[in-house]
């Protein structure tokens, strides 16, 4: 996701470049985390962590600015995640993702993080009661904020209350894959925020793979390029490759 900001503004000093670049990037980080997010939860707990992190604007074209963006974001983020829970296709659905953007739209210019923090929390909370989680949506959740346990297919279907042969089948038909890949990618996708500054081995025992050689192979299976290559990227393309595979864990067919 990439937002821009006109050069005229920069240059005649109504815009701060260190400020805009701050706001973009963190901007940028969120809405990876949300595409990881398997609930409304998460989503909020990502925008929360976002408008922490932003700096607050100090001039009115840079409120003005902020408050487009944040608008931008809230649809285009707003639309995607409900997207991804039905798979990826039109469904019908009772929940208006466009009517929860007001939050942003309707607000006071003058806080525009403050309306996006407002917006994440009403979506989180409409999201979440219009979609109840299936069995094997609680179990993606489960891999994906749990990824350094060590689950096995029993244990993570008795947490949600299924067989392992139902929830083996159940989980390729919502996610294309067995619950173990969507586990080990997971574990890759939190990894590859870390390894351009952090030691690769350090970085894989913390996600839960019993040496660096495991990492090695899963980051070069799913991104095409070793860690080592990989910390090399500019921060842009690295981020392309993280939402590239964050993609993977999307549903992909009903629950």
């Amino acid at each position: 996701m990439r937002f821009e900001c006109r050069q005229s503004a920069i240059e005649q000093g109504e815009v701060r470049l260190e400020w805009w670049n701050a706001a973009a990037r963190e901007l940028q980080v969120a809405a990876g985390a949300i595409a990881l997010a398997a609930d409304g939860a998460g989503l909020h707990t990502a925008v929360s962590q976002c408008v922490a992190a932003i700096p607050k604007p100090e001039t009115a074209p840079e409120r003005l600015l902020l408050r487009g963006v944040c608008l931008e974001f809230a649809l285009r983020v707003g639309l995607s995640f409900h997207r991804r829970f039905h798979g990826g296709q039109e469904a019908a659905c009772q929940f208006d993702v466009t009517s929860s953007v007001a939050w942003v739209l309707n607000a006071d210019p003058s806080g525009p993080l403050q309306s996006l923090e407002t917006w994440a929390g009403s979506y989180a909370t409409e999201f979440s009661r219009c979609h109840p989680l299936s069995a094997v949506d609680r179990a993606a959740t489960l891999l994906m904020k749990d990824h350094g346990r060590r689950w096995d297919d029993r244990a993570l279907a008795a947490h949600v209350g299924v067989t392992p042969s139902h929830l083996r089948r159940s989980f390729r038909r919502r996610y294309g894959m067995s619950p173990r890949d969507f586990h080990m990618n997971a574990r890759t996708i939190a990894a590859l925020g870390a390894i351009r500054t952090h030691k690769v081995e350090a970085v894989a025992l913390q996600v839960g793979f019993r040496s660096k050689k495991n990492l090695y192979r899963r980051v070069r299976s799913l991104t095409g390029v070793t860690p080592a290559a990989f910390r090399l990227l500019s921060a842009e393309r690295a981020t392309d490759l993280i939402e590239s595979a964050t993609l993977r864990l999307r549903p992909r067919g009903p629950a």
